[in-house]
């Protein structure tokens, strides 16, 4: 017992120091399954805590043994560790790592959204065709849907975000990835942004070997430069099934895109 007193003395000695506000904060990621032990040492890396084996002692005392609440975390130098240890078991986080593959329709977006991040399913599809979201993101052309523009990246979104700050977060991302040499590229080919995403949506469907993807456009193309008298059905096997009708020189309706990183293979003839 009075081992365990020293130990509690310690633990409470540890947790004084200069007053909150005047600590910078830092924020640690704490993964998905990590250990107390994992956790700790990252606390440690970021000087959150100065004591780990204290820390360990104390965290244990107080419960926090398994099931860590996964996220990133912001705390203050030193911080106390009694508001460590009650962050880590109420996931207090401020921001929280989502992975969205690349290839995803809209729907399956949205089912990953409120999965892991509590965002209502029906909430994240209208935000993505919602005209006015469309408008203030400068999606031009006859795009009807943020389908196409939802950039396949790891994100790292605040905890509770909403469906709206969600979807314009994705299309940013993309807005960042595109290259401004690509838009004369389009105008060359009086392509628009969203036509582009509509063929890349069917060349990837299509086509799962990266490296094939341009001789695939590359047939696209010259069916749809076919004159008023050629065949200028696209004749695309994942059309039907990706909702897109024969059209005509590339006036397509709009149909599930993703993958802005497909637009060079795209762009060459």
């Amino acid at each position: 017992m009075k081992r365990l007193a020293i130990l509690l003395l310690g633990a409470v000695l540890a947790c004084s120091g200069p007053p909150l506000g005047d600590r910078p904060a830092v924020t640690v990621t704490i993964p998905r399954g990590a250990t107390l032990a994992a956790a700790i040492d990252s606390l440690a890396a970021a000087r959150v805590i100065a004591h780990p084996f204290g820390f360990s002692l104390y965290a244990r005392l107080r419960g926090l043994r398994s099931g860590l609440k996964s996220g990133t975390y912001a705390f203050p130098l030193h911080d106390d560790w009694s508001d460590v240890v009650d962050a880590l078991q109420r996931g207090r986080v401020v921001l929280v790592r989502w992975p969205v593959p690349e290839g995803l329709m809209l729907w399956e977006i949205a089912d990953r959204a409120r999965m892991n991040l509590g965002v209502p399913r029906d909430s994240f599809l209208a935000a993505a065709r919602d005209p006015e979201l469309l408008e203030e993101l400068d999606i031009r052309g006859r795009a009807e849907t943020l389908e196409g523009f939802l950039y396949p990246t790891t994100y790292l979104v605040r905890a509770h975000i909403d469906a709206r700050d969600l979807v314009r977060t994705m299309v940013r991302e993309f807005t960042a990835h595109w290259r401004p040499e690509w838009d004369a590229r389009l105008d060359s080919l009086r392509f628009t942004r969203s036509e582009l995403v509509t063929l890349a949506s069917i060349v990837q469907a299509e086509v799962r070997y990266g490296p094939d993807r341009p001789f695939i456009s590359a047939v696209y193309h010259n069916r749809l430069k076919l004159g008023p008298d050629g065949d200028l059905r696209l004749r695309a096997p994942p059309a039907p099934r990706l909702g897109a009708e024969p059209a005509r020189a590339l006036r397509l309706q709009h149909v599930p895109a993703y993958r802005v990183a497909a637009g060079p293979d795209l762009l060459a003839r």
